[in-house]
């Protein structure tokens, strides 16, 4: 990844904060189960078609699980 795509996964995070109403609720553990998922199509073979989504899934998972830690 390169910096813009860091940029993009930030800016992701922060829209996922301000347009989900529940995001420090229940909203934000359903966002990480749901980015969770996505990020196991990087193994499967026949969704390599999912590759960049599913990399920049498991980065945003992990800056969602951390914020406001």
């Amino acid at each position: 990844m390169n910096i813009k795509d860091d940029d993009n996964v930030i800016a992701g995070k922060n829209w996922l904060k301000n347009e989900v109403p529940t995001y420090d609720g229940n909203g934000r553990k359903i966002i990480i189960e749901f980015l969770g998922y996505i990020a196991t199509f990087e193994h499967i073979g026949n969704m390599s078609h999912w590759g960049k989504e599913a990399s920049v899934a498991v980065i945003l998972k992990e800056l969602v699980s951390n914020d406001g830690v």
